[in-house]
Parts: structure tokens; sequence; C-alpha cells
């Protein structure tokens, strides 16, 4: 092929692939404000993307009752979609051989690090009010996290050691195993060992800029959540109450994928990114991560929720494919909605 032809091919092939870019784009959008004129989504923020690229839509307010609307650097928060993050964090420290994973312990009971990022520790799962009110930690503690562990150790059951029950108690001693281990805090080990190397600007707790999105709940109608309690109390942060932008958690699925589909990063090895992403002992329970089979491909899920926020997260390696659904508001209704649009683009593959 002659050097003319070749300069023809690649002009041809850039201006095929800025129409494509430019029609998945432009559906994205059309799906951010179709989903934004329903009742339950004041703001929402949609991705999809490959291990090369990605696409982002927003639409919405950040808040009823505000003219500001959700940029793609509005900040919402992830919920227990955050619990991939501490896992990951977690496998780096392994990788640069700092922790075991499937041998670290907390204290005597023996389950490992990898029983509580996979929910096959024994634990309660304490996502419920009923469970919640159990916890009286005196206002004066100085880590209340660590006082939230050691109580819920007493409520461990050895025998269930290996059976799956979704625990955020869980993540609190994953937690603690990390702040131990490493001799520093957990957040502070996911901000150097992934959010600085990925270039992600993210918060523990709802974003305070005056772009990030406000979360809503239903009472009487949808409001915003503006009470002096925060959604998540601080004793329960490591199960999930990190926040960032949707351009921002597009890097971190797009990390994720890649790892999945065979490619080193200078974070963390394929290898390692597949070992979170794999299953305990066939349970369906990965480490941050659900796996399982939608729409004939193998599929990691996760949706996470504040009760004021819901994220829903999607990745299938075999088509080189993850999408994202962020809305600030936690109810019921905004779940479904959100759920069936990962859906459908699954089944759109």
């Amino acid at each position: 092929m002659s050097t003319k032809a070749q300069i023809l091919l690649l002009t041809a092939l850039m201006i095929y692939s800025s129409i494509c870019l430019s029609e998945d784009q432009s559906a994205l959008q059309l799906d951010a404000n179709g989903l934004a004129e329903s009742d339950q989504i004041p703001g929402i923020a949609l991705a999809t993307g490959s291990c090369d690229s990605s696409y982002s839509a927003v639409s919405g307010v950040i808040k009823l009752g505000t003219a500001i609307k959700v940029t793609q650097e509005s900040k919402f928060n992830l919920g227990s979609n955050s619990k991939s993050i501490l896992a990951t964090a977690a496998a780096v420290a392994e990788q640069n051989k700092q922790i075991v994973i499937n041998k670290a312990q907390y204290g005597d009971y023996k389950a490992t690090l990898e029983n509580y990022l996979t929910h096959t520790s024994g634990l309660p799962a304490f996502s419920s009010g009923k469970e919640l009110n159990q916890v009286d930690i005196p206002h004066n503690t100085k880590n209340k996290a660590k006082y939230f562990a050691t109580f819920v150790m007493t409520k461990a059951d050895e025998s269930k050691i290996g059976t799956m029950l979704y625990s955020n108690a869980g993540y609190v001693v994953a937690g603690q195993i990390l702040n131990e281990t490493l001799h520093k805090p957990w957040y502070s080990v996911i901000n150097t060992s992934l959010f600085g190397p990925l270039d992600i600007e993210a918060s523990l707790g709802d974003g305070q800029s005056e772009i990030d999105a406000i979360g809503h709940y239903t009472d009487g109608g949808l409001k915003p959540y503006e009470l002096n309690e925060p959604a998540i109390p601080e004793y329960l942060e490591a199960a999930g109450n990190i926040s960032m932008s949707i351009n921002d958690y597009s890097k971190y699925l797009k990390f994720h994928l890649c790892g999945l589909t065979g490619k080193d990063s200078s974070i963390l090895s394929s290898k390692k990114v597949q070992m979170l992403h794999k299953p305990y002992q066939e349970t369906g329970s990965a480490m941050g991560w659900g796996v399982s089979e939608i729409e004939g491909h193998q599929t990691s899920f996760h949706i996470g929720g504040t009760g004021t926020f819901i994220s829903v997260a999607a990745i299938v390696p075999s088509k080189n494919y993850f999408n994202i659904i962020l809305i600030n508001n936690g109810s019921g209704e905004a779940k479904s909605l959100a759920v069936s649009w990962v859906l459908q683009q699954i089944k759109n593959l």
C-alpha cells in the first residue's frame, strides 16, 4: 500500500471513529436526559466504556430547589461500591508484599482478610436499623471504627466462615486489618496506592464543593438530605462512603476492566485484578463485586447505596465493556431505574 493510500485509510478510520464516538456520546446523553425526567432522579451521571476509552453524560441538578446543574466533575457518593476500592488497596498491599490477603486475621478469630472482603467471614450484616440500633459507641471514643470492630466480633460465628452473608461489618474489620498491618489509616492507604496513581479526586463522605451532588431521601416526598448526622456513620465508613465524579469513577472501572482483559498496569498486575473478581469458593461473591452470568456474559456487578445516593456498576470483560449509573436519590424506585438501565445496556451488547 502506498504512503498516500495509508494516509487516506488512516484518515477514514479517524473519521469513522469520531462518528462512532459522537453517536455513543449522543445516545448516552439522550439516556441521561430521559432518565432525569423521572421525579425520582434529581440528578444523574452515566458512563460507558472499554479499556481504551469512555464516554460520560450528566443531567439534572445537584439538589432539588436549586438551578445548579450536575457536571462531569460533580461528586456522587458511591456507597457500597466503595467496597471494591478498599479491596483493591489490599491487593496493592499484597503485591507490594505488605500483607497476605488469605492469611491476615483480626485477633484470634479464624476468618482471613479474604473472608472479610468476600462476605464470608461469619459476621452479621449490620445493614439494617435493627442491627445498627445495637451499636452504642460513647461519644468521646477516639477511634469509633475500632470500637465497632471490637463489638461486632462478639457477634461473629466461626461455624459460618466460608458461607456468603453480605456484611458491612466485615468491611469495617477489613479496614482495621489494613490500619494495623500497614500502620496507617485505610483511607490514607487508598489515597496513596490508588487515587494518586490513577489521578482520581475523591472524598470520604459526601462531596463538599458547590458543584457536588446532594443526596435525597423520601419522607412524605423527595427531600434533600441536609440533616446534621451523616447518612453513613463514621464507624461504618470502610464499608462504603467514598464520593467521586463520574469521570473519576470511569478511570477506576477502566483500570479494573484492563486488568480483567489481561493488561498489566503500574499499580496492579492483571493477575491481581483477576483475583479480586474471582468468587470465593463458587459463592458468587468476589472482593467488592458480585460475579454472575448476565445475558450470557460473565459480569462483575455491584449496587451501592447510602439511603441518599444510588450507584450501580457493571464490568463485562468478554465484551471489553463497563457501565456506570450514579443518582443522588437513595429510594427503591431510583434503584430500580438504575439497575434496569445497566442491565439493558448489557442486553444490547
